[in-house]
């Protein structure tokens, strides 16, 4: 058995890597009219949202992706994506409600920009083909009530992810 990684060491990992970044900075390319940038609430980060953005028009949800080494570093360029979030009850993917889903490569400052509702689409489309060719990697978490659920990605080349990505 793989060994399980506790939520609450996963989340606190993701919360300081966040608090050391420029988020309003890495997203200005994308949203450049926007006015505030806050940590979304406890409520709103388990429905999928990490951060939110406030815009002219309103507000929108962003779930963070950090990863510390970018792959292109590496002579390779692919993104994380997740195809299953928890196995076990056979969640998809990237299920929760943010309006957005950004790839934060920790070491080079890169990011990916898509828009979620298009992400899932994107991925119902290629989830079988990728599930043959591509090769998956498991990721067992704990709770601390004990319970444990595995969520599945599969490392998609940029160049197919770049048909839905919003240019910077």
């Amino acid at each position: 058995m793989k060994t399980a990684i506790p939520f609450e060491k996963r989340l606190r990992k993701s919360l300081e890597d966040s608090a050391k970044l420029p988020l309003q900075d890495l997203l200005r390319p994308y949203f450049p009219d926007a006015r505030q940038l806050e940590l979304a609430a406890p409520e709103l980060d388990r429905r999928g949202v990490d951060v939110v953005l406030t815009l002219p028009g309103g507000k929108v949800g962003i779930d963070l992706k950090l990863l510390s080494r970018d792959p292109r570093r590496f002579r390779r360029d692919t993104i994380p994506i997740e195809l299953y979030s928890v196995k076990e009850a056979d969640r998809k993917g990237y299920s929760g409600e943010a309006d957005y889903v950004m790839w934060v490569y920790l070491d080079t400052r890169r990011t990916v920009l898509v828009r979620r509702v298009e992400l899932v689409s994107f991925i119902d489309e290629f989830r079988e083909e990728w599930a043959v060719f591509l090769e998956e990697r498991e990721q067992t978490t704990v709770l601390a009530n004990g319970f444990r659920y595995t969520s599945i990605h599969c490392n998609v080349p940029h160049k197919v992810i770049r048909r839905i990505k919003i240019a910077a």
